[in-house]
């Protein structure tokens, strides 16, 4: 078992995020465990890698210019912390289970609540909370 710092869980619990800003998935994806599961707004139960990234891939293609401000950090011991505040600019489509919708231009800024488990040295279990309908009406 890796024992990891509040720093190294930090970096690596932001891994999405920075990987929005990036744009690309590659280095969270690196990050995660095998048997990863995942809680995301109208995802609350999912497993596997894939999965995950299938529900993210529609932001990293439809936002961009993407800043993640971190309001806190804090960790207990395998779990990490993160109150945040993302900002993105809808410049491209973004598929949705309900269609496409086409993109805005527009500026949004929602706050998110994430919160990450860490077995060996890699994320084992990530969940994220934010409001999708204050960013739809943001970007409408």
């Amino acid at each position: 078992m890796k024992d990891m710092t509040h720093i190294e869980m930090t970096t690596l619990a932001r891994s999405l995020f920075d990987g929005f800003a990036k744009g690309s998935l590659d280095d969270w994806q690196a990050a995660l465990a095998p048997d990863f599961t995942w809680c995301y707004p109208g995802m609350p139960e999912g497993r596997g890698i894939v999965a995950a990234r299938a529900y993210n891939e529609p932001f990293n293609a439809a936002f961009t210019d993407w800043v993640t401000d971190v309001h806190a950090a804090a960790t207990d011991g395998d779990t990490v912390f993160l109150q945040m505040t993302i900002h993105a600019t809808h410049a491209a489509p973004l598929a949705t289970p309900q269609g496409i919708l086409p993109a805005s231009g527009k500026r949004g800024a929602v706050p998110c609540v994430l919160v990450a488990k860490f077995r060996d040295g890699l994320i084992c279990h990530e969940a994220t909370y934010w409001n999708v309908l204050d960013l739809m009406a943001q970007i409408a």
